[in-house]
């Protein structure tokens, strides 16, 4: 059985316009967050709010570092924590 090489390997391209709408929504959210800390509102909005804000940022995180490879067994999708991969076939 042969042991499986890379041939190739990419993070995955992402067009200005993508990155400006994903980072803008995390920066109204820890804004509007920020605002429910600083401000009047009621406290039970602070811990929802902060609770928003951090799954964003974590979906941001992973979303941004999907990678892809080509080996020599087939294609792999990596985008933490989550991996697919698709082997071929002769």
């Amino acid at each position: 059985m042969q042991k499986k090489t890379l041939v190739y390997e990419e993070k995955a391209p992402y067009s200005y316009t993508i990155k400006l709408v994903m980072t803008s929504g995390f920066f109204l959210l820890a804004f509007l967050y920020f605002i429910t800390v600083f401000g009047k509102a009621p406290e039970k909005h602070e811990f929802s709010l902060l609770l928003v804000v951090s799954i964003f940022a974590l979906v941001m995180w992973s979303f941004f570092s999907i990678n892809f490879r080509i080996t020599t067994e087939g294609v792999e999708a990596q985008m933490p924590p989550f991996n697919y991969s698709l082997t071929f076939r002769l």
